[in-house]
């Protein structure tokens, strides 16, 4: 009888718990999805500071490369993505343009590591691909696309200045709506004063 009633008590008290919490401690985190077109930051904003993996699994710093040179950070949606591979691809291509114009490139996604290396092979990349499989610094951004493949990233373009400030920004509508090089080209010459 008196096990039973500590049984009893037990049962009500994981009852009375989970009632409270809205969600059960083993289950996944519920990411929160940000309205439709919503983004936190804007031009002129701070651009919020992270430190992710590299492919190569050394620890990457915002603030270390923009004590440097102004970055465009590129984030896509994921290694299985066409638009994707092929944007990659053609930065790669223009990557020397780039650091002329004065500005240095750091890609980012919500992929493992290993397919974040796979990436750089498969694009030639000469600049840092980020493993942000906790989705942390996509989230930081107001960028995450909560509907799609458990949490991605919505494919964007920021351009952060030595100061740390955003200078522009493209938030993708959809997965090939992505700013030309050429464009990204301008907004960094614009920031560096480079012919």
């Amino acid at each position: 009888m008196k096990s039973l009633i500590c049984t009893i008590v037990i049962i009500l008290s994981v009852a009375q718990a989970s009632a409270q919490s809205p969600q059960s401690p083993l289950a996944p985190p519920k990411l929160p999805a940000p309205a439709p077109g919503s983004v936190k930051l804007k031009v002129g904003d701070k651009a919020p500071d992270f430190g992710l993996p590299n492919a190569d699994g050394k620890l990457v710093l915002l603030g270390d490369y923009i004590s440097r040179s102004p970055v465009v950070l590129v984030f896509y949606r994921g290694f299985w993505c066409g638009a994707c591979t092929q944007q990659l691809t053609k930065l790669a291509q223009d990557y020397d343009k780039i650091k002329q114009a004065g500005a240095e490139l750091i890609a980012i996604s919500v992929d493992e590591q290993s397919y974040a290396w796979s990436m750089g092979q498969t694009t030639g990349a000469k600049f840092d691909i980020l493993s942000d499989s906790e989705k942390k610094t996509i989230i930081s951004y107001g960028i995450l696309n909560a509907t799609e493949h458990g949490g991605i990233a919505h494919p964007s373009i920021f351009l952060v200045d030595k100061e740390g400030r955003i200078r522009f920004m493209h938030i993708g509508k959809d997965p090939t709506d992505r700013p030309s090089d050429e464009t990204i080209l301008e907004e960094i010459k614009k920031v560096t004063g480079v012919k």
